[in-house]
């Protein structure tokens, strides 16, 4: 396709043709010439946890935690952070740090220091002191203790609340299928963090956790699934009504088993037969696809196996896994994305007015989807940040 995109002072200045601006462009601005590669918005991954290892068990990776320092969550964050780079992620939403590591990070690479996406943080997540996540160091059980926790993330200058409102697999002793907060408490943190312009992302992995988060005005739904105790797979119609009429996003957090499904299914799809449980899964998030949903697709890139480098592979399985189309899955880690996380103004879409944060690769992931993992070049603010592989240096960056 004969396209151009002029980039000034860090924005999209116009999209047009080549012949066009050949004829009228301005001739002082530098030319990046892309042949034969496809140009598309910088990547978003909503869901992702800086501070975690992404280590192939469980158990690795909270020895790897405990046995971290704050100098060593700092390194590994910032590092983390580089990676997201290389598969085309120039922002990111990080779930779940410890202290004000992540907003110290995210201030450092918007004012230049470090090279990395843009981040929006939720600081630690509220978490009951047994809780899932307890160990990032942010416990409330009575609502008094979920007031002073919401005190304390606005002061430490989070971008949204996070909060576990049910177990979760990574947390010892936690039980995936029990609530660790009610209808008041989660109405509580919602109210509370929207008076402060804040939205509220939840954790949430079972059907009566989805229909109390929905119910007290949760903004995102991370992982969201319909599950009951057994196990099993159950929707609740109502429930996905409210949803709609709400507006309610629903982060389809694609890894670590899900990426080795897609792995398996991509290489031999009529071998491929999923367990029951994952096609439990596959059907009702492909359902709420369908309908029509805020869906939008993220990693949680951190936890076991869910490396920061490989979004484009959490894209692909929205194709490979629920059947939906390449442009349609791309959208979900792009301008679905941004609008899930409040920052559609600012990207998401290739558009005048919009920060310059684009990605170019090889091939055609409109048609073949597994292309969006062919990384040439990322671009920051219209700056090259990642080139044939390497990441640009802060000093780099800074020289234009």
């Amino acid at each position: 396709m004969d396209a151009a995109v002029v980039v000034q002072g860090g924005r999209i200045a116009q999209v047009t043709t080549i012949d066009a601006w050949r004829r009228g462009g301005d001739p002082d601005l530098p030319v990046h010439d892309h042949a034969g590669a496809t140009l598309a918005p910088g990547l978003i991954d909503g869901h992702v946890h800086l501070v975690l290892t992404a280590a192939d068990t469980t158990e690795r990776l909270l020895e790897d935690f405990y046995s971290a320092t704050p100098d060593d969550f700092a390194m590994l964050a910032a590092e983390h952070a580089r990676l997201c780079l290389l598969g085309g992620v120039t922002t990111v939403r990080d779930c779940g740090g410890t202290g004000t590591v992540i907003q110290r990070l995210r201030d450092l690479i918007r004012d230049g220091w470090l090279v990395g996406p843009r981040i929006l943080s939720s600081g630690m997540p509220i978490t009951t002191r047994r809780g899932h996540g307890h160990f990032f160091g942010l416990t409330a059980d009575s609502d008094d203790e979920v007031r002073d926790a919401l005190t304390q993330l606005l002061a430490d200058g989070v971008d949204f609340v996070k909060v576990m409102a049910t177990g979760g697999r990574i947390t010892p002793g936690s039980d995936i299928s029990k609530m660790q907060y009610g209808l008041e408490a989660l109405t509580l943190i919602a109210e509370t963090s929207h008076a402060a312009d804040r939205r509220v992302a939840a954790h949430v992995l079972t059907t009566e956790g989805i229909a109390t988060c929905v119910h007290a005005g949760i903004d995102t739904l991370e992982h969201c699934r319909f599950q009951d105790p057994d196990g099993s797979y159950r929707y609740a119609e109502e429930v996905l009504a409210r949803m709609a009429a709400q507006g309610t996003y629903v982060s389809l957090t694609m890894a670590g088993n899900m990426r080795d499904a897609m792995l398996a299914r991509r290489a031999d799809p009529q071998g491929y037969t999923p367990s029951e449980v994952d096609a439990g899964r596959f059907r009702t998030e492909a359902d709420m696809v369908r309908r029509g949903l805020r869906t939008f697709v993220t990693s949680d890139a951190g936890v076991t196996r869910a490396r920061f480098e490989e979004f484009p592979l959490s894209v692909a399985c929205m194709c490979h896994l629920l059947g939906v189309d390449p442009i349609q899955a791309i959208a979900h880690a792009t301008g679905r994305a941004a609008q899930a996380l409040g920052i559609e103004a600012e990207t998401g879409t290739i558009e005048p007015g919009k920060v310059a944060d684009l990605i170019v690769v090889d091939g055609d992931p409109a048609r073949d989807i597994d292309d969006l993992a062919r990384i040439r070049t990322v671009y920051r603010g219209g700056r090259p940040v990642v080139r044939n592989g390497a990441v640009a240096t802060a000093a780099d960056t800074r020289k234009g």
